[in-house]
Parts: structure tokens; sequence; C-alpha cells
């Protein structure tokens, strides 16, 4: 299991002729920016280092766009690079998830954040 971590453009209508009925069907889309994939197994190290709320429960915690979280997610980083070893302690027995895969994980959002700073922020848990 993983959290789908994404960002998206802003939503725009589509709207197309069906060759079956020739009616006009209306439609939402919104172009993926960004997303990245992070197993649930690394939640209690980013909770730990507080970056849960904004990656995994955004829609809870009303972060809606990229700017609102990249705060939060470099005063994470700092924090895991500052005491790299009080994490490690938290990787899963199994081996799926790792200190240096959510550090990697955050620095990759946090330049997508700022390279799309309006961009809307969806989750699939």
């Amino acid at each position: 299991m993983s959290l789908g971590f994404f960002l998206k453009d802003k939503k725009i209508e589509q709207v197309c002729i069906c060759e079956h009925c020739g009616l006009e069907h209306k439609s939402e889309y919104a172009r993926t920016l960004f997303h990245i994939n992070i197993t649930h197994n690394l939640g209690r190290m980013a909770d730990l280092c507080g970056v849960y709320k904004c990656l995994w429960r955004p829609d809870e915690n009303g972060f809606i766009y990229a700017h609102q979280i990249t705060h939060h997610l470099k005063e994470g980083l700092d924090s895991l690079v500052a005491e790299p070893e009080k994490y490690k302690n938290f990787e899963p027995s199994n081996g799926w998830g790792t200190y240096d895969i959510l550090k990697k994980s955050i620095v990759s959002i946090i330049q997508a954040c700022e390279e799309y700073p309006n961009a809307q922020i969806e989750v699939d848990r």
C-alpha cells in the first residue's frame, strides 16, 4: 500500500461530441504536474518529522495548494537531516521504506512545490 501524492493544474472543462449519439458531453480535467508514491510504512517517520499532515492528510488540514506545504516540508526535512539516527530507528523491519527514501521523497516534493506553487494537492490513500 502506498500514498499517491499529486500536484495538479487548475481544472479545465472539456467538451466533446459523442460519435455514437451526436450529443455534447462535458467533463473536467486537471493535468498532473507531479506525482510520487510513498509507502505507508513511512507514515510514522513522516509524522515524527512533521510532514504527515501535509502529505497524507492535506484535505483534512486545510492544505489545498502546493505553496501552503512548502514551509512544513522544509522544516521536516531539516529535522530529518539534523537527527538521522532518531528517524532510522523507525524504519520498518520488512525493509519497505527507509529514512533515505523519505528524505529523497520530501526533497522531490519540495522542488515540485516550488516549481508549481499554485498547483492543487491531491492524494490517493
